[in-house]
């Protein structure tokens, strides 16, 4: 991670700028995840979804790299969290990103109901949260990273947002 240090009117801002190495260290973690199993076999296939395919609207917003965990309950079906760090060039193509996957994700994904918007606030420089009879999702940017947080059934999804986004904290010191 590096650390930038920008005048602005007077006063001195930090920018936080993470690489390819950091990705790993913005999850969810095994620790944090209580009763769910990680599956690497699935966090792979999502991250060459993202990375190899991918979102031609978020390459031309400049994502540089993509990292996800995800998560299952020992009993199929009951819970599945997944966790996403998409790397940017910078904070400027993070924060439009972070926009547009608002957008995208409010679309039903298997109930057909369109998201609504619930409160995300201090998980990061920017948030907004979704709930539809599908899950809850969270989405926040720290720097030039965009963290997302998708949960589907029984598990407490701002409570893991708010564990990913004390990890970002922790890392952007």
């Amino acid at each position: 991670m590096t650390l930038a240090l920008t005048a602005c009117g007077g006063g001195t801002t930090k920018a936080v700028v993470f690489g390819e190495a950091d990705l790993p260290h913005l999850l969810l973690q095994p620790s944090d995840a209580q009763g769910l199993d990680y599956s690497e076999e699935a966090s792979k296939e999502v991250e060459a979804n993202w990375t190899e395919g991918g979102d031609e609207r978020l390459k031309a917003l400049g994502l540089q790299g993509a990292r996800f965990a995800l998560f299952e309950s020992a009993d199929y079906g009951e819970a599945d969290v997944t966790s996403g760090a998409l790397r940017f060039g910078d904070s400027d193509g993070a924060s439009r990103a972070l926009d547009y996957l608002s957008e995208e994700l409010k679309e039903p994904i298997f109930s057909g109901e369109l998201a609504t918007n619930i409160a995300a606030d201090g998980l990061g420089d920017e948030s907004w949260g979704l709930k539809s009879a599908d899950g809850i999702l969270y989405g926040f940017r720290v720097g030039n990273a965009v963290i997302l947080l998708i949960a589907l059934g029984d598990v407490d999804a701002r409570g893991l947002a708010e564990k990913v986004a004390e990890r970002v904290a922790g890392a952007a010191r």
